[in-house]
C-alpha cells in the first residue's frame, strides 16, 4: 500500500477521486447489466413457456382454494382495521373512570340512582 504524495490533502482533489470513482463504478455496472441482458438466462425459474408460468392454474380446483384463501384474509383485514377505526374515533373516556358519581348513575339521565 502506498501513501498518497504529500501535500495532497485538498479537499478538492478528494471531491474529484470520488468523482472519478464514482464514474467508473457506473460505467462498470452498466456494462455488466449490458450484458447479462444480452445473455439467456440460465436461472431454473426462467419461464421457457406457458407451462413452466409458477403464476399458471393447476387446476379449478386450486384456483377456488386460492379465491377462498385470498377472501378469507382480506375479510380478516377488513374487520381488523374496522376495530381500529372504531377505537380511533372513539370518544375519550375519563382518566381514572371517577366522575364524581361513585358509579352509580341512574338509567337514562345520569342521575345518581
Amino acid at each position: 500500500f502506498m501513501s498518497p504524495p504529500s501535500g495532497t490533502d485538498d479537499p478538492s482533489d478528494h471531491a474529484a477521486a470520488v468523482t472519478i470513482q464514482a464514474a467508473y463504478r457506473g460505467r462498470r455496472a452498466r456494462q455488466h447489466v449490458a450484458a447479462r441482458i444480452d445473455q439467456p438466462s440460465t436461472h431454473p425459474r426462467a419461464a421457457s413457456g406457458p407451462e413452466d408460468d409458477p403464476t399458471a392454474s393447476q387446476s379449478p380446483d386450486t384456483d377456488a382454494a386460492a379465491t377462498a384463501i385470498q377472501a378469507a384474509y382480506r375479510g380478516r383485514r377488513v374487520r381488523k382495521q374496522a376495530v381500529g377505526s372504531r377505537l380511533d374515533a372513539a370518544p375519550e373516556q375519563g382518566g381514572s373512570g371517577d366522575n364524581g358519581d361513585g358509579g352509580q348513575r341512574g338509567p337514562e339521565t345520569g342521575e345518581e340512582a
